[in-house]
């Protein structure tokens, strides 16, 4: 009687299958979730670093770091912190690049520099980020206030 009762230990093919296809099902209905939360940390990491690299642009100026202007430019797909007057005619050594995930859409940037010592931009632009279903916003004022909404 013994060795009949452990024989009957274990899962039955119906059983395996259901426990299958409920994890399947359980799959995709988190897969839409966990992909909008890709997006949305893509695009809050993606405006934090641009802020950031706007305010230490800002910073280099005022304290007149190697004696020049600084500024942020945003150039296929990298954002990049540079020195000098324009990105044209900036001194690539002192570069620092982010790269920008390719589902990442940045509108409203294309140069911004500080002046030295001021650190007033020249531009005032309103910087918006978006992927799929998420959306930051960059304002900066005349004054070099740099806003993340």
């Amino acid at each position: 009687m013994r060795l009949a009762l452990g024989l009957n230990k274990g899962f039955t093919l119906i059983e395996l299958l259901l426990v299958i296809a409920i994890m399947g099902i359980l799959f995709s209905s988190a897969t839409p979730f966990y992909s909008r939360f890709l997006h949305q940390n893509s695009v809050s990491a993606t405006a934090f670093s641009l802020s950031s690299y706007l305010r230490r642009a800002q910073f280099n100026a005022m304290m007149s770091i190697n004696n020049s202007s600084w500024g942020v430019a945003y150039q296929s797909s990298k954002i990049v912190l540079f020195q000098g007057a324009s990105y044209a005619s900036r001194n690539s050594a002192f570069d620092e690049v982010f790269a920008v995930s390719p589902s990442v859409n940045i509108s409203g940037l294309t140069e911004v520099v500080f002046q030295r010592k001021t650190g007033l931009p020249q531009t005032t632009p309103t910087i918006t980020i978006s992927s799929i279903g998420t959306t930051k916003v960059i304002v900066i004022n005349s004054q070099g206030v740099v806003e993340l909404q």
